[in-house]
């Protein structure tokens, strides 16, 4: 079984001057701490024309460690759960997870809404360390994820539970934030109708 989204690859390598300000809360906000910390990330994109909608959801856990805690760690610091997970809720709720315990490939902007994570890269590839371009992000990452304000890609695996796996990339032009007016994803009905289990 599969999940895949179809969408217009409309990324441009410039980033958009004309782009309003950041969504409230932009930025990756861990401060380096060893204290217990969460941070998570929520995207919906409705599609009317197919009556679907679709959710992104980004987790961090306690990136203060980059992998599960030894038994020394766990002494000093408590127990506590370390990693990074993706979580995308699909059509007809279909879902897909997929988590690591490990956090050392993830990035994220302090100050702007970009993140990211490579669960596996591909063969012979670094993760990378910042947004990239769409094909450039294709040809280093064999699943993981790239956020920003204006551009949704990645690559999911699940255990099978559900959906094995999904693939997506979709652009996005904000308007405002916080319900002060809307965000236009470009997309259309027939593309969206793709994100399905086969």
């Amino acid at each position: 079984m599969a999940m895949w989204l179809l969408l217009p690859n409309l990324f441009t390598n410039a980033r958009l001057a004309t782009a309003p300000s950041e969504p409230v809360h932009s930025g990756f906000h861990f401060d380096g701490t060893a204290r217990k910390f969460f941070e998570g990330w929520y995207f919906k994109v409705s599609i009317p024309e197919c009556r679907q909608s679709f959710c992104f959801m980004y987790s961090l856990e306690n990136p203060a460690f980059s992998k599960k805690l030894s038994r020394l760690e766990e002494a000093q610091y408590g127990p506590r759960s370390t990693g990074i997970g993706a979580q995308i809720l699909g059509a007809d709720d279909k879902f897909i997870c997929q988590f690591s315990e490990e956090s050392k490939n993830f990035w994220g902007d302090r100050d702007e809404l970009m993140l990211g994570s490579t669960f596996v890269p591909q063969k012979n590839m670094k993760p990378p360390k910042r947004e990239i371009p769409p094909q450039e992000f294709n040809s280093r990452v064999l699943e993981g994820f790239q956020v920003t304000p204006l551009w949704h890609q990645g690559s999911i695996r699940d255990d099978g539970r559900n959906c094995k796996d999904c693939t997506l990339g979709l652009q996005h032009t904000p308007c405002l934030w916080m319900g002060k007016c809307w965000v236009k994803t470009e997309v259309n009905s027939r593309m969206a109708c793709c994100f399905s289990c086969i």
